[in-house]
């Protein structure tokens, strides 16, 4: 479960450094905003992950550590499209978040759902060596 979890991490932070928002000709990365808290939580959620791939398994302790900081990336990340949803909202303009978030943010977005996904059943199953995980 480590290695599906560490692959969709990866996943994750690569799309925090590709654009996020694209308007009007503009583009910013997710690292120039609110990308850089999921950088930040995914990258120790990956330590964690990696830690526990070296001593060959996480425990419950540590998935629930992994957890909780793949959660924090994750919602981030879904507070990013409410945010942009509500803004567009309030300028009255005909767009969806569809129109303004760029390919890095849901790359960021998949791969913080699917690791979180992971997380939570490395949690649920615990005290798993990583081969049998």
């Amino acid at each position: 479960m480590l290695v599906p979890f560490l692959a969709a991490a990866a996943i994750a932070i690569v799309g925090t450094f590709l654009p996020w928002v694209d308007w009007m000709g503009r583009t910013l990365n997710g690292i120039g905003g609110d990308g850089m808290i999921v950088l930040i939580a995914m990258g120790i959620a990956v330590l964690l992950a990696g830690i526990a791939l070296a001593r060959g398994g996480a425990g419950r302790g540590m998935w629930i550590a992994i957890t909780i900081f793949t959660l924090a990336a994750a919602g981030i990340a879904g507070f990013v499209l409410m945010n942009v949803t509500n803004r567009i909202a309030q300028t009255g303009m005909n767009l969806s978040a569809t129109d303004m978030l760029a390919y890095g943010y849901w790359i960021s977005l998949a791969g913080s759902a699917i690791a979180l996904i992971l997380a939570i059943v490395g949690t649920i199953k615990g005290n798993k060596p990583a081969a049998a995980a």
